[in-house]
């Protein structure tokens, strides 16, 4: 499914681009993260793909449905998935950059992978030919951001 925000649909991050992994594994966790990166190939021309549950979780390596259960229900959590009445599950094709108050969870080098990643994403995206004009404003507050964040420095890994 697209993600329910329209800016995050146009300008977020794909399920198998290397943000999911290394920024928003601090909440989703192994093997949800793995589920979310798995995604994409389970998807041919954009067209939902029909697997089980269980045997999605096996072929991940999660050999118990209580934690295959449990990486749904993350994901579910933190928006990035959502139970259909029908009983299927809708999984959103991106997911967002993390919020400003997610960002002060998590650790220092996170935030840097963040930063890092995030700049080079909307620099790809604001060098498209097809960026419109709502595009470049939500790139560059965004980039702002990051800006006014970079004058306060962080904290280095120490031994």
């Amino acid at each position: 499914m697209p993600h329910r925000l329209a800016e995050v649909h146009q300008v977020g991050f794909p399920l198998d681009d290397p943000y999911v992994e290394q920024v928003w594994s601090c909440f989703t966790g192994p093997s949800a993260t793995l589920m979310l990166r798995r995604m994409p190939v389970l998807w041919s021309h954009d067209q939902p793909a029909t697997v089980q549950l269980s045997e999605f979780g096996r072929s991940l390596g999660l050999l118990r449905p209580t934690i295959t259960y449990r990486s749904v229900d993350r994901l579910a959590r933190f928006g990035l998935a959502r139970w259909l009445p029908s009983g299927d599950l809708a999984v959103a094709t991106r997911v967002a950059p993390l919020s400003a108050r997610q960002l002060e969870r998590v650790p220092s080098w996170t935030r840097q992978a963040h930063d890092q990643l995030l700049g080079a994403h909307l620099d790809r995206l604001a060098a498209r030919p097809t960026a419109t004009d709502h595009d470049l404003t939500w790139i560059n507050a965004r980039l702002d951001q990051l800006e006014h964040r970079h004058a306060t420095p962080h904290r280095g890994l120490s031994r």
